[in-house]
């Protein structure tokens, strides 16, 4: 017959816990039911009344201080159990912290403590077995595997040996523990050891300040796995020979360059930065050298254009800035440094006609031999190259060349006017421009102040703009006048069209004339005051440029406050005038 059923049998149990006890401790029931009933009921209460009844009051506190929820309760079975043999497996498996504590403190099985030390889930009760074993083995075993500090500090405190020390430095889980036991260790190859495997800076600096040895600090410098260590490393080195080899590895900046800090030798300022590949790292090298032949070295070793501008930057021998120009390819880099090089045999050995145009461009600007020059425009194909050289030379032989033969009617301008042939070089002029007229009115104003045809050809619309706005000479001005005089009706020879210029001269040479009678009077004071004759004329364009054009305080105010018929040109000097007055603030 089953349990249940001869509980029911029997009728003296129901639902309820608190009956079946009742009925445990007053009926009277055999000893083979009790211990059924010990065994078996499913409330831990009627088994621990079972046990109490039959006799077995151990058994009976164990199942409180198993199950009861109230710690005081549990803790006072624990108390109560004489047979401290029951209380081994307890100590392993209870939940309740507090009995378990209390039970550990009375077991007095080495292997149940030996694994309640190192495996128990609190702290406090892991420490209270190392306490009461006395095993050094199994103090080195905790130290090592316990992530406490009390527990490591415990641990350590009872050993003896440095080779158990050594090892708890070197591979407790707990960097407070290592960090201690790191404290009691002298040996500077265990040190090295430490610093250089421990990932935490505090044990580092405990292992490192323990260090003389540069060697061995110059392998934590190179090889910790904690960054700050190996700048503290570093830190404490001084041996050249050593402080280079971390400069070179680079592993880590702040190491790198506090070691760099330490070194003024060029020479091996020279080699590491031969072997540095971190560009902010070999700039802060090179600024520390100053001999021109390591530089020039570093130069000619490197990809880098920004390494070879600082280079170039600190070299002033045109030897070595020659050697940096022809190993470079960068025509930024080659620009800058042809503007450090004034030997003009030097520039001259620099040029081919195959370079970039703007490295081509500064060579001859700083070349006025004009041997050099005059071989260079045998060989030129650009045209601003030999714009160039035309402004530079002075050999007749070679200007009647130019202007003979070139190909751009500007040089061959340009060569005209240096030849004295003004009459040629304004025929170059007006075959070659949609505003002849124009231009040939200017060049006869300005040729007065020694303005030449190359600076006139490249400015023609400040001349334009500033000579003839006065006399509204505009493109649609000039229009007119082709239409009352067409040039296309005529036959297309330069003769022709000078001819028709100076016919027509008389007409230009009223408003000419008109114009120097005011410009005499101002002429001393500047462009400012010839752009202020431009506001008598009521025109749109003239009013427009003169804003642009005038930075005088004086005439802007006037267009400011008088300025009535275009509005827009009022508030263009009105922001001049702020913008004028904000760089005055500056």
């Amino acid at each position: 017959m089953g349990f249940m059923d001869r509980i029911n049998k029997k009728g003296i149990y129901s639902d309820s816990i608190t009956e079946r006890i009742q009925s445990i401790q007053s009926e009277d029931l055999n000893l083979e039911e009790l211990i059924d009933i010990a065994r078996n009921d499913d409330a831990w209460q009627v088994r621990s009344a079972a046990y109490m009844r039959i006799g077995s009051e151990d058994y009976g506190y164990l199942e409180i201080a198993y199950n009861d929820g109230n710690s005081d309760n549990a803790i006072s079975a624990v108390r109560n159990i004489k047979n401290v043999e029951l209380l081994d497996e307890f100590s392993l498996k209870a939940k309740n912290a507090k009995a378990r504590k209390v039970a550990v403190a009375r077991i007095r099985n080495l292997r149940v403590l030996k694994e309640v030390a190192l495996n128990d889930t609190d702290p406090t009760i892991r420490n209270i077995a190392l306490s009461r074993v006395n095993d050094e083995k199994l103090y080195k075993e905790s130290a090592i595997k316990d992530t406490d500090f009390n527990v490591g500090k415990f641990a350590l405190s009872h050993i003896t040996s440095l080779e158990d020390i050594y090892c708890i430095a070197l591979n407790s889980k707990c960097k407070e523990t290592r960090f201690i036991a790191t404290e009691l260790i002298e040996n500077e190859d265990i040190l090295e050891r430490i610093a250089i495997k421990d990932e935490d800076v505090d044990v580092g600096i405990v292992a490192i300040d323990g260090i003389e040895d540069e060697k061995k600090l110059t392998n934590i410098a190179l090889n910790s796995n904690c960054l700050n260590s190996r700048g503290l490393a570093t830190d404490k080195v001084y041996n050249l020979k050593y402080l280079k080899e971390i400069a070179i590895a680079n592993r880590n900046n702040d190491m790198a360059y506090i070691a760099l800090d330490k070194i003024e030798d060029e020479d091996l300022l020279r080699d590491i930065a031969l072997k540095a590949d971190k560009v902010e790292y070999k700039s802060s090298i090179i600024k520390k050298i100053y001999d021109e032949e390591k530089l020039l070295e570093i130069g000619l070793n490197s990809d880098n254009n920004q390494i070879k501008e600082e280079i170039v930057d600190k070299i002033y021998d045109e030897d070595k800035l020659k050697e940096l120009f022809i190993d470079n390819t960068d025509a930024t880099l080659k620009s800058k440094i042809a503007e450090k090089i004034d030997d003009e045999n030097v520039l001259y050995s620099l040029y081919d006609k195959n370079e970039d145009d703007s490295v081509k461009k500064i060579l001859v600007e700083k070349i006025h031999n004009e041997d050099y020059l005059k071989e260079i425009l045998k060989d030129s194909d650009n045209a601003s190259i030999r714009k160039v050289i035309v402004n530079k030379i002075t050999d007749i032989y070679t200007l009647n060349e130019i202007a003979k033969d070139d190909e751009v009617w500007q040089i061959r301008a340009i060569a005209y006017e240096k030849l004295g042939k003004i009459e040629p070089a304004l025929e170059e002029i007006l075959n070659n421009t949609n505003d002849s007229e124009l231009f040939y009115d200017s060049y006869n104003e300005y040729k007065d102040l020694e303005v030449g045809i190359s600076d006139f050809i490249e400015n023609k619309k400040f001349f334009m703009d500033t000579l003839l706005i006065p006399y509204e000479k505009t493109l649609s001005y000039y229009q007119k006048l082709d239409d009352r005089y067409p040039l296309k009706e005529l036959e297309d020879t330069s003769e022709n069209k000078i001819e028709l210029i100076k016919e027509r001269e008389e007409l230009c040479k009223k408003k000419i004339k008109e114009f120097k009678t005011n410009i005499n009077k101002v002429s001393s004071e500047g462009k400012d005051k010839i752009l202020y004759l431009a506001l008598s004329q009521e025109n749109y364009e003239n009013h427009k440029v003169v804003v642009e054009l005038t930075n005088d305080r004086e005439i802007l105010n006037k267009i400011a406050r008088d300025e009535n018929e275009f509005p827009r040109i009022k508030k263009l000097a009105q922001a001049k005038l702020e913008e004028i007055d904000d760089i005055i603030i500056i």
